[in-house]
């Protein structure tokens, strides 16, 4: 089985007869189960492998606090904060 990781935090995943539930470093993080299954079509290992890649694909902020206050200001509150800061 293929190890997943975000924020060099394990991610891993157990199965239940109604669904999956997905966890960071061995604490619950998704929960998914009926009807509340993302891909219909597909078994519940497969979710839970999918929307975990889906997951550790996004990039995190957590380590960049300039691009966490980027995601929270508008462009123009952003550009006015840049230049206070002189960057």
């Amino acid at each position: 089985m293929k190890e997943y990781y975000y924020d060099d935090k394990l991610v891993t995943y157990s199965l239940s007869n109604d669904g999956y539930d997905i966890y960071l470093d061995g604490i619950l993080w998704v929960s998914q189960h009926e009807p509340y299954i993302p891909y219909r079509n597909k078994s519940y290992e497969e979710n839970a492998i999918l929307q975990i890649e889906e997951i550790t694909s996004i990039p995190s902020y957590e380590n960049d606090p300039i691009d966490d206050i980027n995601l929270m200001l508008t462009d123009q509150e952003y550009r006015l904060l840049m230049l206070e800061l002189n960057v």
